[in-house]
């Protein structure tokens, strides 16, 4: 047994009475399991992807109304 692991068990002590030494923590622990549940099941949920489909969404690359430098020729709205 290490100096350091005694000072970690006594802090994770410590914190946890921090946590649970009131009377409304178990309604704030609650809180916070339901919030990691919502979070896990929107993250696993199969019905939506992962990467949204961004297609179609947005201007159109080369309707030469754009206002800045496309990087190719002409068709940016600035004038020089």
């Amino acid at each position: 047994m290490t100096w350091r692991g005694v000072f970690t068990g006594i802090l994770a002590l410590v914190a946890l009475q921090a946590l649970v030494g009131r009377r409304d923590s178990a309604e704030r622990v609650g809180e916070g399991f339901e919030w990691l549940s919502t979070l896990a099941s929107a993250a696993l949920d199969p019905s939506k992807p992962a990467i949204p489909d961004l297609a179609g969404v947005g201007p159109a690359l080369n309707d030469g109304d754009s206002g800045g430098d496309s990087g190719g020729g002409g068709g940016g709205g600035g004038s020089w």
